[in-house]
């Protein structure tokens, strides 16, 4: 009875949407880029990949956050990679503002697969940031953002509007 109980639960938590802290996630897996990429045709934004325990990644954050306040026509797609059981990335989220923001995780923690499936080159030094361009040509940039680069891409996207 007790098996057939844990079974039935697992199960419901397995087939329900993925919740960091009461914020809704979807798991981010091998062929998710793809799908992200396909909805957004046509259309740039930008991918950030970070963990909850990553210092630089929080400090990141608040930046990224002022960025989407100031371009909302350039979705942000926060990604954790600290997997389904990590429920700190929420309550991180939550204090920078970012809780509305299109919100991903690693269905495995670090999982080497799905880093490998967004970019072979990327060796999982976090923080990463993939600017993607209405072409989807992207950029890829591995630790601190520089306001002068992110401020000039945006012009240049936005001028392609």
């Amino acid at each position: 009875m007790r098996q057939t109980l844990l079974a039935a639960t697992a199960l419901l938590v397995l087939g329900s949407p993925l919740r960091a802290h009461d914020l809704p996630m979807q798991y981010f897996r091998a062929d998710s880029l793809a799908q992200i990429t396909d909805i957004r045709s046509g259309r740039a934004f930008i991918m950030f990949f970070w963990a909850a325990d990553c210092s630089v990644c929080t400090e990141q954050l608040a930046l990224l956050r002022d960025l989407s306040r100031m371009t909302p026509r350039v979705p942000l797609i926060i990604v954790s990679t600290d997997g389904a059981a990590a429920r700190s990335a929420g309550h991180v989220l939550e204090e920078y503002g970012l809780d509305k923001e299109d919100l991903w995780t690693f269905e495995v923690a670090g999982s080497a697969a799905i880093r490998k499936s967004i970019d072979p080159k990327w060796d999982g030094k976090l923080p990463r940031t993939y600017l993607y361009d209405a072409s989807h040509a992207r950029q890829g940039i591995t630790g601190r953002l520089d306001r002068g680069q992110l401020d000039g891409w945006v012009r240049q996207v936005n001028a392609m509007h």
